[in-house]
């Protein structure tokens, strides 16, 4: 059984208002429970939602919404990966490097290295 445009509609909402809410934190917030705050939720529901909606986790969303920025960053910008890290809020340039090296199987400079 399919589920009613009116059951959709709250949580097409809800999650577009998480990925915004992400979008302009994704460099400083990384808990699930600041986005449920937020939201003025329980995170258990966020997560709920999200994945119900998704497919994906809450937590699985924000990380995924850093390595597009990751990426982005380092597409786009003359930043160091180094710089990369720190602004993204690594605790270290190893830590993010790890990181993106695990989201996209190969580390942050050979990824630079290939788009151009």
């Amino acid at each position: 059984m399919w589920p009613s445009q009116a059951t959709i509609a709250p949580c097409s909402g809800l999650v577009d208002s998480f990925n915004e809410l992400i979008q302009k934190n994704v460099k400083t917030k990384r808990s699930v429970q600041f986005y449920a705050d937020a939201l003025h939720m329980h995170p258990n529901h966020l997560n709920y939602v999200t994945k119900k909606y998704t497919g994906m986790t809450a937590k699985h969303t924000i990380i995924d919404h850093i390595f597009l920025e990751a990426k982005h960053m380092l597409g786009s910008t003359s930043l160091t990966v180094k710089e990369i890290a720190y602004e993204l809020g690594f605790s270290s340039p190893d830590c993010f490097s790890s990181f993106f090296k695990k989201m996209a199987n190969l580390p942050p400079s050979k990824y630079r290295h290939e788009l151009f």
